[in-house]
């Protein structure tokens, strides 16, 4: 899954829309959805950002010394199974509806709360950079994240 560009972008891109439309985001309360989507497994080269894409592990500006090194990646590398989108909401009845994305990661079913409490700090962080005021770290998910860690005893 490419992002296409690093969280304040995306945090800038949803608060010029907003502002645009007449909804000032420095005052008006945001809510972040969330939920995963089953997409197409499949791990693939992107030429433009010179990196692997699609694939669980997110770092993967890689170089292989040998083939065997690259079989190994392919091997160890999950390909994401899912996405999960974030989505910015207004949480004014007099603006419905008018959601933009602000995150994008891909995924299997391995992720954790842990996993998912950190995305939303990132996303809520550079939507704060953006210059958003009043940012819900989570209001909507379909079910809690599957490997949610044991309580503590």
């Amino acid at each position: 899954m490419a992002v296409g560009c690093h969280q304040l972008e995306w945090g800038q891109q949803a608060h010029r829309f907003y502002t645009a439309a007449g909804y000032d985001p420095r005052k008006e309360p945001f809510g972040i959805c969330f939920d995963p989507a089953k997409i197409m497994a499949e791990v693939t080269w992107d030429p433009k950002t010179n990196a692997f894409i699609g694939h669980v592990k997110c770092d993967s500006r890689l170089g292989f010394e040998s083939w065997a090194a690259m079989e190994r990646f392919f091997e160890t590398h999950v390909a994401a199974g899912y996405v999960i989108p974030f989505l910015l909401c207004p949480l004014n009845p007099r603006f419905p509806s008018a959601f933009v994305p602000v995150g994008m990661v891909s995924s299997d079913l391995t992720y954790t709360t842990v996993h998912v409490d950190s995305f939303l700090g990132q996303i809520q962080t550079g939507l704060c950079a953006a210059g958003f005021g009043h940012v819900v770290p989570t209001i909507a998910f379909d079910n809690p994240s599957v490997q949610s860690p044991p309580p503590p005893s």
